[in-house]
């Protein structure tokens, strides 16, 4: 379903196509693919500050798994293959597990959009310089028009993804700040999201969320309970934890994924692994070296 409206917007923005456009468009893109912020998360988590980390964490979980199940709820498809409408970069947007057999992910709202909003948001109440919240506030604008400029998404789904990138982000940062027990806080957050996956949000990438946030919620316990790393005191020890935790992602990942089946049963629990893996034991390694 789209609006009218929204073929003229395509037009207008795809009439700018150029070898130079395709670049900025694929930066901006890039900028706001759920990796890369994984990527910023960890590196503000493990070289930087921890609880800075865990804030944007619980924020863009809180974010993504409502984009996903909005998602799964409205089943809207994207204006691939639409008369009129180039589209480019597809590949990345296809999934094994499709309850309706579409061939890709649902397209409202922009994934892309509400992660960059989300992320570079709760990166913005962590710094609190205004040069910073500008940044946030517009960059995740432009990633919102290389999406309709990609033709990958319709206007109202970047639309949507970045007012709820905002609204999301704003009422996590709120509940962070005035609710101490954070893992009572992240346990009912958590709680809300996985019984709207239930109802909704069946499909590969909204499970892969929730499940990566219950890796997060798991492995913050244990290291709090179990580990309590500290922040590096040199800068070349967060370039070796951050070096170290991408490898155990990847190898955990990889090792998983042989494994396992690819039901949606085994992908969550996959995730949750990962992260919990990542945010829990691996700390402890970490303090027994002294990084």
């Amino acid at each position: 379903m789209y609006f009218p409206i929204e073929l003229d917007i395509f037009h207008a923005i795809q009439s700018v196509a150029s070898p130079v456009v395709d670049a900025v468009s694929s930066f901006f893109g890039a900028f706001g693919s759920p990796a890369l912020m994984v990527i910023i998360i960890a590196v503000i988590y493990f070289c930087f500050d921890k609880e800075a980390g865990r804030l944007m964490a619980y924020a863009v979980f809180n974010s993504n798994g409502v984009n996903g199940c909005v998602k799964d709820y409205f089943k809207l498809e994207r204006p691939i293959g639409l008369d009129g409408v180039r589209s480019r970069g597809t590949e990345d947007l296809k999934v094994v597990n499709s309850p309706t057999g579409y061939g890709y992910s649902y397209s409202f709202p922009s994934g892309h959009t509400q992660t960059s909003a989300s992320c570079l948001t709760a990166l913005a109440a962590n710094l609190k310089r205004k040069w910073f919240t500008v940044i946030a506030t517009v960059f995740p604008v432009f990633v919102g028009l290389s999406r309709v400029y990609d033709g990958v998404h319709f206007p109202k789904d970047v639309l949507v993804g970045y007012l709820l990138g905002l609204l999301v982000t704003g009422v996590s940062v709120g509940l962070w700040t005035k609710v101490k027990n954070k893992h009572a806080l992240y346990a009912v957050s958590f709680a809300v999201l996985f019984v709207a996956m239930m109802i909704y949000g069946r499909t590969d990438d909204t499970v892969k969320i929730v499940g990566a946030y219950a890796g997060f919620i798991l492995g913050t316990i244990f290291d709090d309970r179990l580990v309590g790393l500290e922040n590096p005191d040199r800068w070349w020890k967060g370039v070796v934890r951050l070096a170290a935790v991408v490898g155990v992602l990847l190898g955990i990942r990889a090792l998983t994924k042989l494994v396992f089946p690819t039901t949606l049963v085994f992908v969550f629990l996959r995730y949750t692994i990962m992260i919990f893996f990542a945010v829990g034991p691996y700390p402890m390694l970490l303090k027994k070296f002294k990084l």
